[in-house]
């Protein structure tokens, strides 16, 4: 059996130009997305390309603060040495200071005072006047004639008076001075000899 269809050329006609409208408005819309598409991804390649730049430069700038941090600790330590070293020498230069110090004061009298000694004499006409004291520097001593007391002898029968003094001639002996060595009265002196440190 044989069918046949037979297309009405009114039909074709009608519908031609309506599939060709729906085939260039799919085309526009496929191109328009395709567009939009293309601009996406090359918006999308831009954002990548500044995260790319954006992180180089923060491993840049990590490189420098290590690099940084390196030089600090570099220095810090530096530091901790000349530190420790101005430290003991410090400490050194005090220990020295204070040992010297030490030394120095030792040296130092406890006393202005090295010695004193006292005495009291009595002389006669004919006497030496000398008193022999303990050996001391001269250049370091003092003598003080503390009191002198006489009696009033005569000369050709008139009264008189008796005086003195004294002083250091050696290192060890002290000089009374009479004024009148011929008087036979007695001569009473009290003395201090002081040797400084």
């Amino acid at each position: 059996m044989t069918i046949s269809i037979h297309q009405s050329p009114d039909l074709v006609g009608e519908i031609t130009p309506l599939l060709n409208a729906m085939r260039e408005a799919l085309e526009a819309k496929t191109q328009s997305e395709a567009e939009a598409t293309r601009e996406g991804v090359a918006g999308v390649k831009s954002d990548v390309a500044h995260v790319q730049e954006a992180t180089q430069a923060a491993r840049t700038d990590i490189a420098t603060v290590k690099s940084d941090v390196d030089d600090l600790t570099t220095v810090n330590g530096q530091i901790s040495t000349e530190v420790l070293a101005i430290n003991a020498h410090t400490s050194t230069e005090i220990a020295n200071a204070n040992a010297y110090t030490s030394s120095e004061l030792s040296k130092l009298p406890k006393s202005a005072i090295k010695n004193i000694y006292r005495g009291r004499t009595t002389y006669k006409n004919g006497e030496t006047g000398q008193i022999t004291i303990p050996t001391v520097n001269t250049k370091k001593t003092v003598v003080n004639l503390l009191s002198i007391v006489s009696t009033y002898g005569n000369y050709n029968g008139n009264a008189q008076e008796r005086w003195g003094w004294l002083e250091l001639v050696s290192s060890n002996t002290l000089q009374h001075h009479f004024d009148k060595t011929y008087s036979s009265t007695p001569h009473y002196i009290s003395w201090e000899v002081i040797e400084y440190a």
